[in-house]
């Protein structure tokens, strides 16, 4: 690991535990500097920080084979960050420049698009497939459980 950043780190740890109200910002040039930072910072703090205390905000920039594979799940962690933003007191926040640059949207925009499901409630399908289908996906066919595995001969 990087010594430049494993200093850094070490005083970010040790300036976020002695003041627990204000938000420690680290700003790397790529998001896996960014990754790495993050994961120092986790290390170095040990149990002295909890796991909602260090936040990465990843950049969501896709490129390459695997662009499709991971979009859904560097979503969810930005989102997920950006959540943990607005309902957690984070006192150290790991961000790359390219993350910075990207536009966030409005929460009472993301508001909009939500519906909220709780286990041991009905809800009416007709209702949730309209919101679904307003929203670009396609109703399609469901498929029989009677797949069956194997190669093509």
């Amino acid at each position: 690991m990087n010594k430049n950043l494993e200093v850094l780190a070490a005083e970010v740890v040790e300036r976020a535990l002695k003041s627990t109200s204000q938000l420690h910002l680290i700003v790397t040039a790529t998001d896996n500097d960014a990754l790495l930072a993050e994961e120092c910072l986790r290390q170095l703090a040990g149990n002295n920080l909890s796991h909602n205390d260090i936040a990465g905000l990843p950049a969501f920039v896709q490129t390459g084979v695997y662009r499709f594979e991971s979009a859904r799940r560097l979503l969810a962690r930005r989102l997920g960050t950006l959540h943990l933003l607005r309902t957690h007191p984070v006192r150290c926040l790991v961000v790359s420049a390219p993350a910075l640059m990207r536009v966030v949207p409005h929460p009472r925009w993301l508001k909009s698009f939500t519906h909220e499901l709780q286990v041991g409630r009905d809800h009416d399908q007709d209702i949730i497939l309209d919101q679904l289908l307003s929203l670009g996906y396609q109703s399609v066919q469901r498929v029989s459980q009677d797949l069956r595995r194997g190669r093509k001969a």
